[in-house]
């Protein structure tokens, strides 16, 4: 019924908090970074892991000209938790 209800969602470990800077010179990846015009970034995905920080910080690090790089903040504290400091930093780029 009505307040009764549970929602548990689980990141950790997730196949996303496995991604590195190298996931980006993934044939695929790369071919497709490198034709499109915009990128559209979560602030989710650097929260997840150092990796999948690191690839952020990587993939907006190379930017190419004339690309538009879209980032979505969307903080969720509960994911920075004991690293506030360092999302902070990293949302401030």
């Amino acid at each position: 019924g009505v307040g009764n209800s549970e929602m548990h969602y689980y990141r950790a470990e997730s196949a996303s908090s496995a991604f590195s800077p190298n996931y980006l010179d993934r044939p695929t990846a790369s071919t497709v970074l490198n034709e499109v015009d915009i990128v559209h970034v979560t602030g989710i995905t650097p929260a997840l892991s150092q990796g999948s920080l690191d690839m952020t910080m990587a993939l907006l690090a190379r930017r190419r000209r004339n690309q538009l790089i879209s980032f979505d903040v969307n903080w969720r504290a509960s994911l920075w938790h004991g690293r506030e400091a360092t999302g902070a930093e990293m949302l401030s780029v």
